[in-house]
């Protein structure tokens, strides 16, 4: 660790890929390239991200719609 501490040396890309699974992060997030309120933060958020793109924009209207009735409905929300 002090090797990147004093920039003598960067991680590697398969560090960077390991500490990112480990945190359950993108590795741009880890190094600071992404907003993170802009991505996911876990696997879950990803394949959901990931999904929305694969749809067209009737798709994502109805999950999104979906996606606001279990909110409304308080069930499934997080607890804050």
């Amino acid at each position: 660790m002090s090797y990147y501490e004093k920039d003598k040396r960067g991680p590697t890309a398969l560090t960077i890929a390991r500490l990112a699974d480990a945190l359950d992060i993108t590795g741009d997030a880890l190094l600071g390239r992404e907003h993170p309120d802009l991505v996911a933060h876990n696997k879950s958020e990803f394949l959901v991200l990931n999904s929305m793109r694969d749809l067209d924009r009737c798709g994502q209207e109805k999950v999104m719609e979906y996606i606001s009735d279990m909110l409304a409905t308080g069930k499934h929300a997080v607890k804050k």
